[in-house]
């Protein structure tokens, strides 16, 4: 089994990586990459995600912008992305949860929830931070907020890489959060989870 150098993030180590190659990019190909991955939906639609106690469901990752990346997305069902080259990337992601109608609601709601990096053998590459959050309920009013917990770490990744964004809600009621609720503004798509990937070396 191929074992994975995992460091917590630290920019001071990102920017020095990035000014040596940015450096050495004058005599060679530079190999910074980066690119921006998000879970959208229409103008108007929740996240197609409920959250299910501490099992972490898969974010569905469904669009990609890179420059010097290649990452592959594999979609519904499995919601994976492919990281087509070996090499150090650092990597930052957040990802929306919302408690879900509690209206009706005596006490008052609590949640936790986590995101976590996990390759194609359901190993945890990266964890997130852990956030906990109170909801106070109303006997008529349904309390939607968007939260948005966040991971960040620098991992090396020894060979081309199936990974997924997966992410836990917990809670102390009846009814589940779910993984956002939409704005609907100016027709504008939604969106619920954006990872953001460079490659260091």
């Amino acid at each position: 089994m191929s074992s994975l150098k995992i460091n917590s993030l630290n920019m001071s180590t990102i920017l020095t990586v990035v000014r040596a190659q940015n450096a050495s990019g004058a005599t060679g190909t530079s190999q910074i990459g980066y690119a921006i991955l998000r879970e959208s939906r229409p103008a108007g639609n929740n996240s197609a995600i409920t959250f299910n106690g501490t099992t972490p469901i898969t974010r569905q990752i469904n669009d990609v912008s890179s420059n010097g990346l290649n990452i592959t997305l594999s979609q519904t069902p499995d919601w994976t992305f492919t990281i087509q080259e070996a090499g150090t990337y650092a990597i930052r992601a957040r990802a929306c949860t919302s408690p879900n109608n509690t209206a009706g609601v005596s006490t008052q709601a609590y949640y936790t929830s986590r995101l976590y990096l996990y390759n194609n053998s359901n190993q945890v590459l990266l964890s997130g931070d852990n956030m906990v959050f109170g909801q106070f309920n109303d006997a008529a009013v349904n309390n939607y907020i968007n939260y948005w917990p966040n991971l960040s770490g620098i991992l090396t990744l020894p060979a081309r890489s199936v990974v997924s964004l997966r992410q836990h809600t917990t809670n102390n009621i009846v009814s589940a959060a779910i993984g956002g609720i939409a704005e609907n503004v100016n027709g504008r798509e939604e969106v619920y989870a954006v990872i953001e990937i460079q490659k260091l070396a």
